[in-house]
């Protein structure tokens, strides 16, 4: 199918993103391209390199995201924990203050 029938039954008009073909001689296709205005060809291989890059920015935001998730996670952990161990502490310290052996409160 040449580009002005593929136009006109898509219904997209003049905006072409990206036409993905398996062609039985790929290098007749590569020779058409031209002919069918500014469009470009491309080899499995590019296409798949192409992409991974695309990605390679959305995989590094994810990566500072989670990141970012883990490390405020590690920071309200050892709050907490903090937290719990000065409340500990001040109980000891009152036990030991109302003389309650150390063998017990151990």
């Amino acid at each position: 199918m040449d580009y002005d029938a593929f136009r006109l039954r898509a219904g997209i008009g003049d905006v072409v993103n990206s036409i993905v073909a398996m062609a039985g001689d790929p290098a007749a296709a590569r020779r058409r391209v031209p002919d069918i205005g500014s469009l470009t060809a491309f080899e499995p291989a590019d296409l798949i390199r192409q992409a991974e890059e695309a990605n390679a920015t959305g995989t590094a935001i994810r990566w500072i995201v989670n990141l970012l998730t883990l490390a405020i996670a590690a920071l309200f952990v050892s709050n907490m924990l903090s937290r719990s161990v000065a409340e500990r502490r001040l109980e000891f310290a009152t036990m030991k203050a109302i003389g309650i052996p150390t063998s017990t409160i151990l």
